[in-house]
């Protein structure tokens, strides 16, 4: 996925293709023999690649290593820390609705390749982009703002032939459009959300001591992404607005083009939210889908700008208050919270590292 900080950045990227392994024939004339240096082995090969791929991205081994192991026990003390296996135990979910949940969620990248699809000339391949989206998924854990993204779309436009100037404009067109779609579906979901939400509930279910740290998440998140982005803000806001008018009159000359990429950025919202829908569900708790929409939009929001890769800490906070604040109980909210960000987030950089290796050796990055 594409941000409007993407807008902003500058793209030139220099096509780095792999260089398969070459078999030599050397012929001893003083002995009359030939013999070959044969091709490394299956599993060397791989390693190779794997370094050769990491050494392009600019992340060394120890890097990745390290990121890697902190993610998984990232992973386990989380679900730890908020009782799921007790949970569990104490309680029967529904895993029908649990495994759709799971499923579901990848339709956020089927949003976001078919957005990318119908903003580049000519046409990208719809299952390469797709699964293009998908090995995103792998720098975002390692890069905020999706930086990382934004690179890994201009370099996959580029080996489709685009040049540099036409890849950078066609994910500022899908930026440019799935952020005025975003907005104004957002806008609409509050409207129709607002009588949901039950102040009483709000307070009666969530410990002060649990607000305390929600606020304290919210405002050193609110602090730090000042402090970084004000010197600049302004320019960039100056730059977006001038950009995407120019965006907005391609869409207004080809409007079939744009509705294409707002259908995209409508199935990614419909995808999230149906993740959440039905984690919900899964855990015999009533969602409120106008509700639901708004707190996993604005969830992903804060993902996006604070500065820190996945913005940590943010997004869950948004997610448990949100969710309280339209009834669900509190022990449940903070386990479909986490359980959420674990399947839009934090689980997908795991098939996402096959498919980003599977696009390197078809030197489609």
């Amino acid at each position: 996925m594409i941000s409007m900080h993407d807008l902003t950045q500058n793209a030139s990227l220099q096509a780095c293709p792999l260089r398969a392994t070459k078999c030599t024939l050397m012929t001893d004339q003083s002995h009359g023999n030939t013999t070959s240096k044969s091709k490394p082995k299956i599993g060397k090969r791989t390693y190779n690649e794997v370094q050769k791929l990491l050494k392009h991205l600019k992340v060394t081994g120890w890097t990745f290593g390290i990121g890697l192991i902190t993610l998984i026990i990232l992973v386990i003390v989380v679900l730890w820390y908020t009782g799921l296996p007790a949970y569990l135990k104490d309680h029967t979910p529904n895993w029908w609705c649990f495994a759709l949940a799971a499923i579901v969620g990848y339709g956020q990248y089927v949003g976001y390749a078919i957005s990318l699809k119908a903003s580049s000339q000519p046409k990208l391949p719809f299952f390469r982009t797709f699964e293009l989206e998908v090995a995103e998924a792998v720098t975002y854990t390692y890069t905020p703002e999706s930086l990382g993204s934004f690179a890994l779309t201009i370099r996959f436009l580029m080996k489709k032939k685009l040049t540099s100037a036409q890849a950078t404009a066609a994910s500022g067109l899908s930026s440019t459009i799935t952020t005025i779609v975003g907005a104004v579906i957002l806008a609409i979901a509050t409207v129709l959300a607002a009588a949901t939400i039950n102040a009483n509930d709000l307070k009666k279910e969530t410990p002060s001591s649990t607000w305390e740290v929600v606020l304290g998440v919210i405002v050193v998140a609110a602090a730090v992404t000042i402090m970084i982005k004000a010197p600049t803000l302004r320019q960039k806001v100056e730059a977006w607005l001038k950009q995407s008018w120019v965006y907005l009159l391609q869409v207004v000359r080809q409007p079939q083009r744009g509705l294409q990429i707002a259908a995209g950025e409508c199935v990614t919202v419909l995808a999230q939210t149906a993740c959440l829908t039905l984690v919900l569900l899964s855990l015999h708790a009533t969602p409120k889908i106008a509700a639901v929409l708004v707190i996993t939009q604005i969830a992903g929001l804060a993902t996006s700008l604070v500065p820190i890769p996945g913005g940590l800490g943010a997004p869950e906070a948004i997610l448990i208050a949100g969710l309280n604040a339209i009834g669900v109980h509190h022990a449940e909210a903070i386990i479909c919270a986490v359980t959420y960000r674990m399947l839009i987030y934090w689980l997908p950089p795991l098939p996402g590292a096959i498919c980003l290796f599977n696009l390197y050796r078809k030197d489609l990055i």
